[in-house]
């Protein structure tokens, strides 16, 4: 969060200040009220609710193992993913987990990301293309 600023909208004092969303973009936040205190505390508030991670698990703190996790359990459940799919998604997150499972999302480099991908590539046979028990000659 920025610094909180002050002004008055329809007559009423206003308090603003610049939130950095889970995007990665600063946006500004604009609470009113009856006094420029109670402006003030209506932002706070506001700020603190924006604050809370998406799907209410994932901060900056969280391990990329958790969100695996997360995306697993949500992938499973998925009625549209062919079986296939699911177990080339799964073997892909296991591979996730081995290589950057300890690393918080906050700590996440692109290096980190490209060797896991690299050593992942090498590891698992490539299928595309494939169809069941069918393969390519």
């Amino acid at each position: 969060m920025g610094e909180i600023n002050y002004t008055t909208r329809s007559g009423k004092p206003a308090a603003y200040a610049l939130f950095r969303d889970f995007d990665g973009r600063s946006r500004p936040v604009l609470r009113t009220g009856p006094s420029r205190s109670k402006a003030k505390t209506a932002l706070l508030e506001a700020l603190a609710e924006r604050a809370k991670p998406a799907l209410g698990r994932i901060s900056k703190d969280t391990r990329i193992s958790e969100l695996a996790d997360i995306y697993e359990a949500e992938m499973l459940a998925d009625t549209e993913l062919g079986d296939q799919t699911k177990l080339t998604y799964k073997s892909k997150l296991n591979s996730i987990r081995a290589g950057l499972g300890g690393v918080k999302l906050s700590e996440a480099t692109l290096a980190g990301w490209t060797a896991t991908s690299r050593r992942s590539r090498r590891s698992t046979p490539e299928r595309h293309g494939q169809c069941g028990r069918f393969s390519r000659a």
